[in-house]
């Protein structure tokens, strides 16, 4: 840097998070923009959520009645 240039505070250098100036600053537009970005990534995730609910569901109806010769119904009869 020239002496005609002034100097940037240190507290004005590239050290914070996010995109920066040409000048060394960050531009608080684009850190808005940036978490937008992140919360239609969560979006996302619920999605995904509600795929593993449905493999929950799927359960084998135990036969009461008919099937005594297999020991899994036999078990479960007896447990009841």
């Amino acid at each position: 840097m020239t002496e005609e240039t002034p100097r940037r505070p240190p507290w004005m250098l590239t050290m914070r998070p996010g995109p920066t100036n040409s000048w060394g600053t960050t531009r608080p537009q684009l850190r808005r923009r940036r978490r937008r970005r992140r919360r239609r990534r969560r979006r996302r995730r619920r999605r995904r959520r509600r795929r593993r609910r449905r493999r929950r569901r799927r359960r084998r109806r135990v036969d009461t009645k008919g099937r005594r010769e297999c020991t899994w119904t036999r078990r479960r009869l007896l447990d009841m």
